[in-house]
C-alpha cells in the first residue's frame, strides 16, 4: 500500500471558554470558536491519548459511514490543543430521547434506522474496545419537514469514544475483550430488546475493517495534531495494523457475536 502523507488540520481558535461540569469523565467545558459555533471540549489530563483516541475513532467511524457528530481540533487561548465536538441545537428532550433509545419508538416519535445504526455502532465499539457506551452518547434531533400527521421522525448522531482502549493497550494484549458487565454490553442488551438487532449492519462494519484495516487506520490519522500522538508511536501502531492487529480484533468480535459472548 502506498504510504500516505500525514497532514494536521489547522485547529480552530477558541475565542471564549467556560468550565462546565457535564458529569462526565472527559468533558471539561464549553467553548465558542472563531467559526461562531459552540463546542464541548475535552482534554487529555491523566487519560493517556484521550484526544488522539477521540479523533482517531471519530474519523474511522466516519469512514465506516456511521452518523458521527461534527468534531475538530481546537486551540485554547494558551495554545493547548484540545478535542471539540459541536453542540447540537436543538436536541430532543433528554428524558424523551432516553425513552426512545432504551424502550423503542412510540406513536409520536420514531428514530430513523436506529436498529441498523446501533448494531453497526456496537460492532465498531467492540473492535476499538470501547467499554463505556451510554444511551446519552446517541444524540437525537427532529428531522425538519419529515413528520407525518401523527409521528415525528428523528435522526441520530454519535459522540464519545474516549473510553476506547485501542491506543492504551499494548499490541501483545490484542484481541481486547469487553466484559459483559461493561456499560457497552449492558446497553446493547437493552437496545436489542427494544429494537431488535441487525446482523447485516454489524457484519458490514466488521467486514469493511477486516478488508481495509490498513487504509482505514492510516486515513483515520489524517488531520490529527502530532501533539496528541507521537509520530513514532503512530508509525508503530500502523505497523501493528499491517501485521494484522485489527484483523485479529475483528475475528475475535465476530466469534463473540456468533457464540453469544457479546450478544
Amino acid at each position: 500500500m502506498k504510504k500516505m502523507v500525514q497532514m494536521a488540520l489547522t485547529p480552530l481558535r477558541v475565542v471564549e471558554h467556560r468550565v462546565v461540569n457535564f458529569g462526565t469523565a472527559h468533558a471539561f467545558g464549553r467553548a465558542q470558536c472563531e467559526d461562531g459555533k459552540y463546542y464541548i471540549v475535552k482534554r487529555g489530563g491523566i487519560e493517556h491519548h484521550l484526544c488522539a483516541t477521540e479523533y482517531f475513532c471519530h474519523s474511522m467511524a466516519d469512514l465506516l459511514n456511521l452518523p458521527i457528530h461534527q468534531y475538530k481540533p481546537l486551540m485554547m487561548p494558551d495554545g493547548e490543543l484540545v478535542f471539540g465536538s459541536t453542540e447540537q441545537d436543538p436536541v430532543l428532550n433528554e428524558l424523551l430521547a432516553y425513552r426512545l433509545i432504551t424502550e423503542g419508538n412510540n406513536n409520536q416519535y420514531k428514530i430513523e434506522n436506529f436498529k441498523e445504526i446501533y448494531s453497526a455502532t456496537l460492532a465498531f465499539d467492540l473492535v476499538i474496545a470501547n467499554k463505556d457506551r451510554h444511551a446519552n452518547n446517541f444524540l437525537l434531533k427532529e428531522n425538519p419537514n419529515s413528520s407525518s400527521d401523527t409521528t415525528t421522525s428523528t435522526s441520530v448522531s454519535l459522540i464519545d469514544f474516549g473510553s476506547a482502549q485501542i491506543f492504551t493497550e499494548p499490541a501483545t494484549s490484542f484481541p481486547l475483550n469487553i466484559e459483559k458487565q461493561s456499560n457497552t454490553i449492558r446497553l446493547a442488551d437493552k437496545l436489542r430488546g427494544a429494537h431488535g438487532f441487525s446482523d447485516n449492519a454489524a457484519e458490514r462494519v466488521l467486514r469493511t475493517i477486516d478488508q481495509s484495516s490498513e487504509f482505514l487506520a492510516e486515513r483515520a490519522f489524517f488531520g490529527m495534531p502530532e501533539e496528541w500522538f507521537d509520530p513514532v508511536d503512530r508509525e508503530q501502531f500502523l505497523e501493528n495494523v499491517k501485521g494484522g492487529l485489527l484483523k485479529r480484533q475483528v475475528e475475535f468480535v465476530r466469534n463473540g457475536m456468533e457464540n453469544g459472548v457479546f450478544l
